[in-house]
């Protein structure tokens, strides 16, 4: 399942199965989240999406030789990139962009973060695809800020944030 037409449809209904079968109920689900994807994004040969769910916040991707690096810098710090294989999917592999959505009060602000990250995670795995910045200085990296504080406050925007560095 490396082709984006049809893909994000795909990552909705597995990860909803995922959800109806190891997380609903969980208590690190968070209980006002529903699973939900991004629009499929090209990075060169490779289709990207990212995931919502109760209890994360993913990049995806599914390059079609099944090849990435083992780690990408977001943020400033050094993520662990996931080979994964789900039925219905078949390899992908993954990084947590939002270590806790635990926090995020609405669909809406969850929705909102998820999207603003979608292009940024896209351009890092350009980077990734085409070898750049192993190693360089100059390499640039994604920067995630959950929602803060404002996220519980009522009327408060609770928006993500996703910048380059």
């Amino acid at each position: 399942m490396n082709g984006a037409p049809g893909l994000s449809d795909s990552v909705l209904a597995v990860f909803r199965r995922v959800h109806e079968t190891a997380f609903a109920g969980d208590r690190a689900a968070n209980p006002a989240l529903e699973v939900a994807v991004t629009e499929v994004l090209v990075a060169g040969d490779t289709a990207t999406v990212v995931l919502l769910a109760p209890w994360t916040l993913n990049g995806l991707a599914f390059p079609p030789d099944d090849q990435l690096p083992e780690a990408c810098e977001i943020g400033g710090v050094t993520r662990r990139l996931f080979r994964n294989h789900l039925e219905g999917l078949g390899d992908y592999w993954s990084v947590n962009l939002v270590p806790d959505v635990s926090k995020i009060k609405t669909q809406d602000v969850a929705l909102s973060l998820a999207r603003s990250l979608a292009e940024p995670w896209r351009d890092v795995v350009v980077q990734l695809r085409a070898g750049a910045g192993k190693g360089s200085p100059g390499r640039r990296s994604l920067e995630v800020r959950a929602p803060g504080p404002s996220a519980a406050a009522p009327g408060g925007s609770g928006g993500g944030v996703a910048s380059w560095n």
